[in-house]
């Protein structure tokens, strides 16, 4: 497995933001309608950490939205500064 396969799109179009809302959105709709038994023994392949049971899978997308959502603010407080900047 290389880490290149996984990586996100480099050319991306204005509609960046509503299309991660619009994810977001869909992925929490769609854990609680897919759920069932939140400790059952289904799961689904990880390509990096392994079989994730529902409960290891939402665990993992509330972590990695967390880590999106600090870069996502992070980068939005660099830019306010630097406008600030050329006022």
């Amino acid at each position: 497995m290389k880490i290149e396969e996984y990586k996100p799109y480099t050319q991306i179009g204005f509609d960046v933001i509503d299309r991660y809302r619009d994810f977001i959105v869909h992925f929490r709709e769609n854990l609680l309608k897919n759920l069932g038994d939140i400790h059952g023994k289904n799961r689904h392949e990880h390509p990096w950490f392994g079989a994730l049971n529902p409960k290891e899978w939402m665990v993992m997308g509330a972590i990695h939205q967390t880590v999106h959502r600090r870069q996502i603010e992070a980068i939005l407080k660099e830019l306010r500064s630097g406008y600030s900047r050329c006022l």
